[in-house]
């Protein structure tokens, strides 16, 4: 499974996110710009993001796309 963190920095310095390389393949960009979410969704089976915005555009070529984690 790969899990795609789009925009890490805004959860927080704060935050362990090390739990999650357990379950399997993790990718963090610190932040990303609507245009880039598409390429870094791409073959994501997870998403977990705060302040990026998504629609149909930005992650709908995302066919292994399973589940969008909203942290805010």
């Amino acid at each position: 499974m790969k899990i795609v963190f789009l925009d890490a920095k805004t959860i927080g310095d704060d935050i362990d996110l090390s739990a999650y390389d357990k379950l399997g393949e993790v990718v963090k960009y610190d932040f990303s710009m609507p245009q880039e979410v598409n390429a870094r969704a791409m073959d994501a089976d997870v998403i977990v993001l705060n302040k990026v915005p998504i629609n149909r555009e930005t992650i709908g070529g995302a066919k292994s796309l399973k589940l969008v984690c909203v942290t805010a």
